[in-house]
């Protein structure tokens, strides 16, 4: 059922073609040209210099508006 006799060789070429795809638009190159384009975007619009906060900091509000809340995991 779960063999390989189900692909065929049109299949390959697709993913092959997906895999190309996926290389040309998410290697070194773009991502560092897509970050440094951000950076330049939330750099030229308004407002200062701000402090970053960890979710983590947060954790007990955040937990709120959870359906249900997180249960600790048991160390061991």
């Amino acid at each position: 059922m779960f063999g390989t006799e189900w692909c065929s060789s049109g299949q390959d070429e697709v993913r092959r073609a997906g895999r190309q795809w996926i290389e040309e638009r998410y290697n070194t190159k773009t991502a560092t040209a897509a970050l440094i384009e951000g950076i330049d975007k939330a750099r030229a619009q308004s407002g200062g210099a701000t402090t970053a906060t960890h979710p983590a900091a947060w954790m007990a509000e955040i937990v709120k508006h959870f359906p249900h809340r997180p249960q600790p995991v048991a160390a061991g």
